[in-house]
């Protein structure tokens, strides 16, 4: 893993990082004459936690290996291009994230990543903070010049921890009548098929009907499904539990693939929200400042 890069990790002294959540989650309150007031509450928080030796640095730098409900993370620092989105962020979904990052210097968690071809890593975790993280890195770039802020903090995972993340049902209410939906999907290359569980291929339902297509590379085929359904985006599901029987809108629903090698080799880039983590490292367990890094 030549992209990777030791690091000098903070601790908390006590080994307990539950008290993680009062710099995650500062307090706002009501006298604030600014949203963003709550963020330096975190970053005096940090300081404090320094200077009254709560948490501490590491002397060696290393690529620490946690462990959690039986898997491995090992954490370390890796350069942010060599990371590939899996799935988009609505923009507001990493503004606290990214917030939290400019004020801190902080990475409380890491992104979580799986090893792909050429070197690079697939995020398959933690997408909002990868979205903050590029955000951060945006705001900070200086032509020809390596910063900080285009490092990141890394987990990288085991395939078998692949299995934990489950697909999820995302549902849209369209205008489209369904036999056209059904049509052009049919023209678009997806079959009929009995299932809805395939591990590798992407389903879609209309009405009852299941079609399947292997997605191809990046979001192209996004925008394409979105246009078949006339609508958006895939990135934004209506929740169709909400309508009443009498509505005449189309449900669809969209199954995503497991994310196996196979699928993340393949570049796919997944619709917001269609991915569930069911395990993820402590936050505050194994910290990263930017602060304590030298180009």
């Amino acid at each position: 893993m030549p992209s990777l890069l030791p690091f000098r990790p903070w601790k908390f002294k006590d080994g307990d990082p539950s008290q993680i959540s009062q710099l995650t989650e500062p307090e706002r309150k009501f006298d604030d004459r600014s949203p963003f007031v709550r963020y330096a509450r975190s970053a005096a928080l940090w300081a404090e936690w320094v200077r009254e030796d709560i948490v501490s640095l590491d002397p060696d730098q290393q690529m620490p290996v946690a462990m959690h409900d039986g898997f491995s993370f090992t954490f370390a620092v890796s350069p942010l291009s060599d990371l590939r989105a899996t799935m988009s962020v609505p923009p507001a979904a990493k503004d606290h994230q990214q917030r939290l990052l400019e004020s801190t210097q902080l990475y409380v968690e890491p992104i979580i990543v799986f090893p792909i071809s050429n070197g690079d890593y697939a995020v398959v975790g933690n997408h909002e903070l990868f979205a903050a993280a590029h955000a951060y890195q945006n705001e900070m770039a200086r032509p020809g010049k390596l910063r900080p802020s285009d490092y990141c903090l890394v987990a990288v995972v085991e395939e078998q921890y692949l299995s934990t993340i489950q697909p999820q049902q995302l549902n849209y209410s369209v205008d489209k009548p369904g036999e056209v939906i059904l049509a052009e999907l049919s023209n678009a290359g997806y079959a009929v098929s009995p299932r809805t569980d395939d591990l590798n291929e992407a389903c879609v339902q209309v009405e009852g009907q299941n079609l399947i297509k292997t997605p191809e590379p990046g979001g192209h085929w996004k925008e394409e499904l979105s246009q078949i359904l006339g609508i958006r985006s895939l990135d934004f599901p209506s929740n169709t539990l909400t309508f009443a029987k009498e509505d005449t809108k189309t449900k669809v629903m969209l199954v995503s693939p497991q994310l196996t090698t196979g699928v993340l080799e393949n570049g796919v880039e997944f619709a917001y929200g269609s991915q569930g983590n069911s395990i993820r490292p402590l936050p505050g367990a194994n910290m990263w400042s930017l602060r304590d890094f030298r180009i």
